[in-house]
């Protein structure tokens, strides 16, 4: 009986301390900053078919070469253009009609008919037709000024197809920095509008925790077929989410 009464006693001496340690307010804070991109990536492929994996290869090459001449005429450093990625596919082609053990039988005029004796037992005939050989070439870059004739000169010189434009930012950290600090200070002000709005003092933070990020990586950039059209980036939005808690003063 005296067991009883001590764990009784130290149950109800310990309730007051549980209940302060969970009162609070809690908020989400959110910011978000709008930044233009200063940082673009790009895709090109170029791809040729033929009967010899030699001479086909060489025509990608003479192509590759010279669109890379051009993208460093035009700014580009050697360094942010990768182009070392070749592939080579054979082609190959079957009958479209398999016999197997039967009698073809040809028309002729007045309803005559011939028939041809076949001697194919399970015949499967593959034949190597051609090669596909492509290489794609990935461009960095930060002038958008030059997207446009880049854009122009890479169709003239034979390129097979173009990626989207891939936009994000040479130093995000930096600008997530500063969302996130908004973030933070509009978690503050929430939970000070809620204080003041239940008639209680906002105490001191006991807790913050990092929600979210978020940033722009892929864009796919409308062109215009006017020869006067400039694409322009506009701003993309660099986000910072928190969930803070504040003690209630007493």
């Amino acid at each position: 009986m005296k067991y009883c009464f001590f764990i009784l006693f130290i149950s109800l001496c310990s309730f007051p301390v549980i209940a302060r340690e969970f009162s609070g307010i809690e908020v989400t804070g959110k910011a978000s900053i709008l930044v233009v991109p200063d940082k673009f990536s790009m895709k090109v492929m170029i791809q040729e078919r033929g009967r010899s994996a030699t001479k086909t290869k060489q025509l990608v090459d003479n192509k590759s070469k010279r669109i890379v001449n051009m993208l460093i005429a035009s700014g580009i450093a050697e360094q942010n253009i990768e182009s070392s990625q070749l592939r080579l596919y054979p082609r190959y082609e079957q009958p479209s009609i398999m016999l197997n053990n039967a009698e073809l039988q040809t028309k002729v005029s007045k309803g005559q008919k011939i028939k041809h004796g076949l001697n194919t037992t399970n015949s499967k005939i593959v034949t190597l037709t051609s090669f596909d050989v492509s290489r794609t070439i990935v461009i960095s870059f930060s002038n958008m000024a030059i997207y446009d004739k880049l854009l122009d000169n890479m169709v003239k010189l034979g390129v097979s197809h173009l990626s989207p434009l891939e936009m994000s930012f040479i130093d995000s950290k930096k600008y997530y920095k500063q969302a996130l600090n908004l973030a933070i200070a509009n978690a503050k002000e929430k939970a000070l509008q809620m204080a003041e709005q239940a008639g209680v003092e906002l105490g001191t933070l006991t807790a913050m925790k990092e929600q979210s990020y978020h940033a722009p990586s892929s864009y796919q950039m409308m062109r215009s077929e006017s020869a006067n059209f400039q694409s322009n980036v506009g701003k993309k939005p660099i986000t910072a989410q928190v969930i803070a808690t504040f003690l209630i003063e007493p």
